[in-house]
């Protein structure tokens, strides 16, 4: 008689990666990756594979040449190749032609499990070149640096990697941390205006949801925000940061296998605007949208004070947010219809894996999740945030 034998394992992982803030990363001065990888063990015998969005070196000409010196000095790892260049913005995403091209140029530069590959650019850029580190060799390690505000204070800071698939927004992707992430500041000097004041929604969005007086710091300091001041603008991508990686950190739950995801706060909504617009909406201009319908869902249904909402919603506004788009009415009495912005909580139940967890506000810092919406209110509050 067969005798049955069960055999249960459980497997403790630990993943610790620096965040560093720093200034001018490739400047022969700057220590910071020296140091790195120093602490790391590698010298040029490791190999390094770059990739850089194009659409940095209009405002740095000389980056490539900066990375190139910057690598040539005696102890680091040895440069594979002149980094290539990929043109940054969410269509990066549905390329898997050019994620293919990476393959081959890492089969090219015998690029293996103990070498790195850099990514600098925003957050697109991070994804692509982070999906290709993730499944070239079941994990090549990746070096971050993020070059726009909303990949510093929150895209490129976590454990995820993805590429967008059908029109679905990361449809496809790993949960696989980085080795490094190094935030070059001066890099943001350069950003057009369409990519800079976008990036600050997240970091509204998580005062919102979970602190207050962060709020408050976002509230006083918009107008250096607005003007690009150094220390200020600096202060609330840091502290957003910060919150983010905390958040990865506590919540028990990293690699999401539970079916709640408050950092997505307002998000269901913010993915179905940027897959409606062809992606032409930033990622940063769709959060706000989808945070201020759902704190003004939160009001409707009598859980959030109008005061505290006010206060949310000119919080967007004096970060120069728009609160409504004509997208968010397209089909809005039928939510069943692909076409319509709340036909997005049911790919957001798909992709959380069948139950959907929505978050909410009762008060500024304080959230609650709910597992069904109003139809009839998320209508009110569109036509509540157009009339504002």
């Amino acid at each position: 008689m067969f005798e049955k034998y069960n055999v249960e394992q459980k497997l403790d992982l630990h993943y610790r990666y620096p965040v560093v803030f720093t200034e001018n990363l490739f400047s022969k001065s700057n220590g910071e990756l020296k140091q790195f990888f120093k602490d790391q063990g590698a010298n040029q015998s490791i190999r390094l594979l770059c990739i850089v969005d194009e659409n940095l070196l209009e405002g740095n000409p000389k980056l490539i040449q900066e990375v190139e010196e910057y690598f040539s000095e005696e102890g680091m790892p040895a440069l594979v190749s002149t980094p290539i260049l990929l043109k940054g913005g969410e269509a990066l995403k549905s390329r898997f032609d050019i994620v293919n091209e990476l393959y081959s140029a890492v089969a090219e530069y015998n690029i293996c499990r103990h070498s790195y590959i850099m990514g600098i650019g925003g957050g697109t850029l991070m994804d692509i070149a982070g999906y290709v580190a993730a499944t070239s060799h079941r994990g090549v390690r990746m070096l971050r640096v993020p070059t726009t505000v909303l990949a510093q204070s929150d895209a490129a800071l976590g454990v995820k990697t993805s590429m967008n698939f059908d029109g679905k927004k990361n449809f496809v992707g790993t949960f696989t941390p980085p080795n490094g992430v190094f935030c070059d500041i001066a890099l943001l000097d350069s950003l057009p205006e369409e990519h800079y004041l976008p990036g600050y929604s997240e970091a509204v969005k998580v005062a919102i949801l979970q602190d207050e007086p962060f709020l408050k710091e976002i509230e006083d300091l918009s107008k250096d925000i607005i003007s690009r001041e150094r220390e200020g603008s600096l202060h609330v991508i840091a502290k957003c940061a910060e919150l983010h990686l905390k958040h990865i950190a506590t919540s028990g739950d990293p690699f999401e296998f539970g079916s709640s995801r408050p950092l997505d706060f307002g998000h269901w909504a913010a993915h179905k605007l940027e897959q409606m617009s062809d992606f032409k909406m930033t990622h940063g201009e769709s959060v706000a949208f989808g945070v201020a319908l759902d704190v003004t869902y939160s009001y409707l249904v009598g859980k959030l004070s109008e005061e505290s909402w006010r206060r949310c919603m000119e919080a967007f506004k004096g970060l120069k947010f728009e609160l409504y788009h004509p997208l968010m009415e397209k089909s809005l009495n039928e939510p069943e219809n692909p076409e319509s912005m709340l036909h997005g909580l049911e790919e957001f139940r798909q992709h959380l894996g069948g139950r959907l967890t929505v978050m909410l506000i009762d008060e500024i810092g304080s959230g609650y999740e709910v597992d069904t919406m109003d139809m009839t209110i998320l209508k009110d509050a569109v036509l509540t945030l157009k009339e504002y």
